[in-house]
């Protein structure tokens, strides 16, 4: 029996590993669980016990905790979403952690406070952290689903502490490098042939065509009949749903065009998922202009909008990927002159729209013409994922 050490963020990345525990789990794996931000709630949800950053204070000299907790308090207001349902103290240990471990690194705090207002909290990397957490657990694996922050930071002192790494690749991402020794599990042969590409050092014996458990849509049939029977679904032509992500400049001008195109087609459902990280506040304003086909929510289950979605529409969302296994119709916005990190259009699955002025024409477009229809079908063939990934990926861990 092995034990197998997770550490997960929130939304896709945390709906990734959770069929992965209960996989390992049913197999008498011993699992430890290190949940983050946003994390918590997919976990309490499906009943998975995990630790927060509160549960490793002990770890820490006294004086590091009062750095900690002094540094969190610094930012915990501006922050913090009170409607977030998170745990206040875990988010300011999160963010109180991350900067005492930057300061180590910089060697002094107004260095890492300087970084920190320049870079945000890509700047994290808090690798002495986890060293501490990882001594103390003792895992045989450590399983990582992100490149950045704390996901990173533990996969290399994983590597230092000469623990084996498992890394879920969750997008299509090119030029991805994985910077740290480690069994790599992706979503389909396309994926593995860009990881490889973009990492000449990775043994292609070490990557696994594996799937991804949170491409695979999950539900029930009760499940869904309450969801269509809840927003009256049922009475409309045609549903669309956009899933937002947090850090889009231009996201605002995407929902009032997506207001407006609610207010001309009455027949049509539109469902704006809000994605874990976005804080509920930007979306207050726009409330009282909703038109009544229009949807803003966030604490419904994707699976279930997927489901009934004639249209999907994101910005670069692991949601992208879901649409296409799901063989659903896909348009991705991008205002920006820069690429997203997985252009979905360029692999012939999604229609691209680059300003406000193509979006109802897209969506339009998308909905009415067949022989679109058949293009994007057809290519989304090519990209389908092998089932069964978390049995898949527990194989992968299993013999690591």
């Amino acid at each position: 029996m092995n034990k197998v050490f997770f550490v997960t963020y929130g939304g896709g990345h945390v709906r990734s590993i959770i069929p992965v525990i209960k996989e390992l789990k049913s197999r008498n794996h011993e699992v430890s669980v290190l949940g983050l931000t946003s994390s918590v709630k997919d976990l309490k949800k499906q009943e998975i016990i995990f630790n927060g950053i509160k549960d490793y204070l002990n770890l820490f000299k006294d004086e590091d905790v009062q750095k900690i907790l002094e540094y969190g308090d610094m930012f915990i207001n501006e922050s913090f979403d009170t409607d977030s349902g998170l745990d206040k103290l875990e988010i300011k240990l999160y963010l109180g952690m991350n900067l005492w471990d930057l300061s180590i690194q910089l060697g002094n705090f107004k260095e890492a406070l300087k970084l920190f207002k320049q870079s945000g909290r890509s700047c994290f990397f808090p690798i002495n952290s986890m060293e501490k957490i990882l001594s103390y657990e003792k895992p045989d694996v450590t399983v990582v689903t992100c490149g950045k922050r704390a996901e990173k930071a533990a996969a290399f002192s994983a590597n230092k502490m000469g623990i084996n790494v498992v890394r879920i690749v969750d997008l299509l991402k090119e030029n991805w490098r994985i910077p740290y020794k480690a069994k790599v599990c992706v979503l389909n042969d396309y994926a593995k042939a860009s990881i490889l590409s973009s990492n000449k050092d990775l043994d292609e014996q070490n990557v696994f065509v594996t799937g991804q458990p949170n491409i695979e849509l999950n539900y029930t049939k009760e499940l869904l009949d309450d969801f269509i029977e809840k927003y009256n679904l049922d009475k409309f032509d045609k549903v669309i749903s956009f899933f937002s992500q947090p850090n889009i400049a231009y996201r605002d001008e995407v929902l009032v065009g997506f207001i407006e195109l609610l207010q001309k087609r009455r027949n049509f459902m539109g469902i704006w998922k809000i994605h874990p990280n976005e804080q509920l506040d930007l979306y207050k304003k726009y409330i009282d202009i909703l038109p009544s086909n229009l949807l803003i929510l966030k604490e419904e289950d994707t699976n279930l909008i997927l489901k009934e979605s004639d249209l999907v529409i994101t910005f670069f969302s692991t949601v992208g990927l879901q649409a296409i296994a799901a063989d659903k119709p896909l348009i991705t916005v991008n205002f920006s002159k820069t690429p997203h990190p997985v252009e979905y259009d360029k692999l012939g699955c999604a229609l691209l729209v680059k300003n406000i002025a193509e979006f109802e024409d897209a969506i339009n477009l998308l909905i009415e013409n067949s022989n679109l229809h058949a293009h994007f079908h057809e290519a989304r063939k090519k990209l389908m994922p092998p089932r069964k990934a978390a049995e898949n990926i527990a194989n992968v861990i299993e013999y690591s």
